[in-house]
């Protein structure tokens, strides 16, 4: 198992595929039998590519490994071939997921095909599972050879937020998909299983609870036909159960016909004993009845199934980007069109979550570069010592850490494209040394005096008012000009309402296609603000999807999307939103999950919301020095807290933090390569992560 800690201790992701070729080449050499690696290893790693060689060296080397990656392309790595009876697909493509269960057919050269045989039946369903999975053993271990695995199969998988696919069971237990198979694959060699007839078969067997009912028509006893056909379906409902065969659970309403037969007769006496009309109590209980009959009416009753987004009207659509054809993005995506054929510098400017990389990407794509790297880089995320590196790329030796050479993002894009989102969030420095490198189209590394020349377009793209960043002084405004060479105003989502519908529908017909909504829904939607844009309106309808199904429907309502009328939290204000984050998790009380409920309720990925809270860790453990006790409590404030997980998530967070400062104060690291190894620790924790590195330098000496 892969989870983020050992992630971080082999370099970050994605995990260079050298470690997984000495990994295969340990577990075989401990004599596994079979080994499977739940992941796919598509394109090449073009800053590593001797890593590549050795991780195929060991493919062919060894022909009982097994990939997740299309039979039909029989392709890794950018191009190296690989028999086709070597590789399985995804989960996806023969097992299914909803509320009754995973339902898994066999034969269709998934993971489960490999273990298990003579079924009664190509099509079965298995119960989600109701405890987590442990791994035996980790990557690490693996890799460190000390892993046990004579005459056993192996399987290599991730748990990895942000990069894992979950599924969330009814009972709230969220599974990566390869630990589902696992348990899956031990449920079927126990036999714990049903087998899925089609539904015309169940639809027989029914029918004759229902047949029954016509004796009616001939001897009018209604109540006696009614119990006959209800006994009928409870035997065959019995039946069903002892032979395994798995029926969905509105078969159970088969029964209804039986039982109003039963109950006419009687409600009939009852009318004509009763002579008296009982009138609402009062007009206060009548206008809630009314409004919520109205509310079920719109939301409940006027349902409609999909249909793919592209077959509505006005749809349209291109390079994944979905809009109605009266929609603003139309023109954008056409001048787009034009601009790509140019090497023109472009910038764009748009709110959080408009889609500014996906434009970008789009650019790219229609370009004559299109076959070369489109190379995308958060400035915002890297701090006034790391840019510099990550985009120039150092020598070896340049610094105390540098162990050896690494090409920048500018190298890695030579030929294509490199996209600089949030470049206004830059130091002026900075931007006196970009601006430079846009001039001479040259660059040496961090270190290095050999002029580099590459041949790369820039696309630009900012959230803040260019213009008054400039007045105020933040900005070059010849760099501007630089960048400026064509622009893009991406509008709000809020400003462009026609594209609300289209786009909700097709997030929605991607995360599950039988979900139903009615007209007043999608209207609902169209009225919402959506400060957060097309990402806010994802995050939302994959929360209403997972509602539905926890909550046994087959239609999506208001109260499934969670949205609140509240500001969204932005990223121009770092210190508010740490403080939002902090208050949140005292909300939830640290429970397990509750980064998770966190990231939900102010539409954050888990990643960042974990970062902060590893940023609120250092800071309360520099501030109670290191007193654990003072720290949990400096955590929680005056609220209560799940004092077990609390302190779990602490110790956990310090052990990780104090272990790689201290790998890298023992390596002669200087405190910028150290800060290095939290290079996604927001910024308004960066004194408090420079302070405990020194606070650490000092127990050392």
């Amino acid at each position: 198992m892969i989870n983020t800690i050992h992630g971080q201790e082999l370099g970050g992701w994605p995990i260079a595929r050298r470690w997984y070729g000495i990994a295969i080449h340990n577990l075989k050499e401990a004599g596994a039998k079979r080994i499977f690696i739940d992941m796919a290893f598509v394109k090449a790693d073009i800053v590593h590519p001797e890593s590549d060689e050795f991780f195929y060296e060991q493919l062919v080397r060894y022909p009982d490994v097994y990939l997740l990656t299309d039979p039909d392309i029989d392709m890794i790595l950018g191009g190296k071939k690989i028999p086709a009876d070597r590789l399985y697909y995804p989960f996806s493509s023969g097992l299914k997921s909803d509320y009754n269960g995973i339902h898994y057919s066999y034969g269709l050269q998934t993971l489960p095909d490999f273990f298990v045989s003579n079924l009664p039946s190509n099509r079965i369903v298995i119960s989600f599972p109701q405890k987590a999975f442990t791994a035996d053993y980790t990557l690490i271990q693996a890799i460190r050879g000390e892993v046990s695995c004579k005459d056993q199969d192996v399987m290599v998988y991730l748990d990895y937020p942000g990069v894992t696919s979950y599924i969330v069971g009814d009972n709230g237990l969220s599974m990566s998909t390869s630990e589902i198979q696992i348990q899956m694959i031990a449920a079927i060699e126990n036999q714990d299983y049903k087998i899925l007839w089609p539904d015309w078969k169940v639809f027989l067997c029914f029918t004759v609870s229902w047949i029954i009912l016509g004796g009616w028509f001939f001897k009018k006893r209604m109540m006696v036909w009614g119990v006959l056909s209800v006994s009928a379906w409870l035997i065959i409902t019995i039946f069903l159960h002892f032979t395994k065969i798995y029926f969905d659970v509105y078969w159970y309403a088969s029964f209804l016909p039986g039982i109003v037969f039963m109950l006419i007769p009687i409600l009939h006496r009852r009318r004509k004993e009763s002579s008296t009309v009982h009138q609402p109590s009062s007009v206060h209980s009548s206008t809630a009845e009314m409004e919520d009959l109205r509310y079920r009416l719109n939301y409940y009753e006027q349902l409609s199934y999909q249909i793919p987004p592209l077959e509505l009207d006005g749809t349209c659509e291109s390079s994944g980007i979905f809009y109605h054809r009266d929609s603003p993005m139309s023109d954008i995506l056409k001048k787009s069109d034009q601009v790509a054929k140019s090497d023109l510098a472009v910038m764009i400017i748009g709110e959080s979550g408009t889609g500014k990389e996906k434009l970008a990407q789009f650019i790219h794509q229609r370009s004559e570069r299109a076959g070369k790297p489109f190379i995308a880089v958060n400035c915002g995320s890297l701090n006034e010592n790391l840019i510099e590196a990550e985009l120039f790329g150092y020598e070896k030796g340049a610094f105390t850490g540098a162990v050896q050479q690494k090409i920048g993002r500018f190298e890695a894009a030579d030929g294509g494209t490199l996209f600089l989102d949030e470049v206004a969030e830059t130091s002026l420095a900075f931007q006196v040394k970009l601006l430079r490198v846009l001039q001479e189209g040259t660059f040496e590394r961090v270190g290095g005096v050999k002029p580099i020349a590459v041949n790369v377009r820039i696309i630009a793209a900012t959230h803040q008012n260019i213009a008054d960043a400039i007045a105020k002084g933040k900005f070059r405004e010849d760099l501007f000009y630089r960048l400026n060479g064509f622009h893009f105003e991406i509008p709000p989502l809020r400003e462009r309402r026609m594209d609300i519908e289209l786009i909700f529908k097709q997030f929605l017909y991607e995360l599950d296609a039988s979900l139903q909504f009615s007209p007043a829904l999608v209207e609902w939607l169209s009225g919402q603000m959506w400060r957060g844009n097309v990402r806010q309106l994802r995050s939302a309808t994959q929360r209403a999807v997972i509602n539905a199904r926890m909550r046994q429907r087959k239609f999506v309502i208001p109260e499934d999307f969670e949205i609140t009328d509240s500001v969204m939290p932005t990223k121009e204000n770092g210190d508010i939103l740490a403080d939002q984050i902090l208050q949140a998790f005292r909300k939830y009380e640290f429970k397990h999950r509750s980064i998770s409920a966190v990231a939900n309720d102010l539409d954050l990925h888990r990643t960042t919301v974990t970062e902060y809270l590893r940023g609120w860790v250092i800071r309360a453990r520099n501030e109670n020095s290191g007193d654990l006790k003072k720290t949990m409590s400096y955590l929680k404030g005056d609220a209560t807290a799940d004092e077990k997980s609390l302190r779990q998530r602490v110790e956990e967070y310090n052990d990780y933090i104090v272990q790689h400062i201290s790998a890298g104060i023992e390596n002669n690291e200087s405190d910028q390569v150290i800060r290095m190894r939290f290079k996604n620790l927001p910024k308004n924790f960066e004194a408090d992560l420079a302070a405990l590195i020194e606070i650490e330098r000092k127990k050392i000496r």
